[in-house]
């Protein structure tokens, strides 16, 4: 009897440090990289170094780096800090503000971009905030030569990687698609009147202001597909250039992040319940990573 009733408690208390490890709060501050996945530190670091020095070996990526050194080349971003609109970017990403500037700024620093949150483009607060990403890269393409978006729920995960080497004058938007098309939440735009004129079209579109789960990205996309029909102003990049995604969030036909990719992006969480619910996890596990790769 008594050996059982042994077991019985042993079993319980194992059974507990299940159900609370199981169960850890999406607020959780003390995560630690292997609480969702055990991530081979050694062989990543190897993989990202193996593919920066192929990258530094190839010499269109040399040529194109060089011809775009003496570009201005801002980095911004926005959120909602007022948290009015439960569906706005930040309303909802308060949780990862703080580690997702830390690491944008991270990134700029190291490799002399200004970086801007501009939180006082949020001027019409009867739209969710992500429509004023458009406003926002409108006004600094008036300082700058190109500008990078990104979305809060983006992380720098190689920052070897500079944006000169992306770059292509011969277009003024480059942007990514994944399979479902062509994807907001990275994107560069040069300085030109086509951009100008695109990205003030874009916000005119209050058509699609009902539409609450993808924001501007559909009236990118409806604008393309329309007046900016012609496709020799827009470069699209393979998604592991400047977007990929986690295998945690989404399903495989998307490109999913592995070492060296530039920039990993929580695109589609809040869609997929399990990944809503743990989103500052997998978050917090994606940027303890990077600052492991990118001391």
């Amino acid at each position: 009897c008594i050996i059982t009733t042994f077991l019985l408690i042993f079993i319980i208390i194992i059974s507990l440090r299940i159900f609370i490890f199981v169960n850890l709060p999406t607020n959780e501050s003390t995560l630690n990289s292997n609480v969702l996945f055990n991530f081979n530190l050694a062989q990543f670091q190897n993989e990202q170094n193996n593919k920066n020095n192929n990258n530094n070996n190839n010499n269109n990526n040399n040529n194109q780096l060089n011809l775009n050194l003496n570009l201005s080349i801002a980095i911004i971003t926005l959120y909602d800090n007022e948290t009015k609109l439960p569906d706005g970017i930040g309303g909802r990403y308060l949780d990862i503000r703080d580690i997702s500037l830390y690491n944008k700024r991270k990134y700029s620093q190291r490799n002399n971009y200004p970086f801007f949150i501009d939180l006082h483009m949020w001027k019409d607060k009867d739209r969710p905030v992500a429509w004023s990403k458009l406003l926002a890269i409108r006004e600094r393409l008036k300082q700058f030569d190109w500008v990078l978006w990104l979305d809060m729920d983006t992380l720098i995960m190689n920052m070897n990687i500079r944006l000169e080497s992306l770059i292509d004058n011969n277009y003024d938007f480059i942007v990514t698609k994944d399979a479902n098309g062509l994807n907001s939440g990275v994107m560069l735009f040069k300085s030109s009147k086509w951009s100008i004129d695109f990205l003030y079209d874009c916000y005119q579109q209050d058509q699609f202001l009902a539409q609450k789960d993808i924001y501007e990205q559909r009236s990118i996309q409806h604008m393309l597909k329309t007046k900016y029909l012609s496709t020799d102003r827009v470069k699209y990049l393979p998604q592991s250039s400047m977007n990929s995604y986690t295998r945690y969030h989404v399903r495989k036909r998307h490109h999913i992040y592995t070492a060296g990719d530039f920039i990993v992006h929580m695109a589609g969480c809040r869609f997929i319940p399990e990944c809503k619910k743990k989103s500052f996890q997998i978050y917090r596990t994606f940027f303890e990573l990077s600052e492991k790769l990118n001391p």
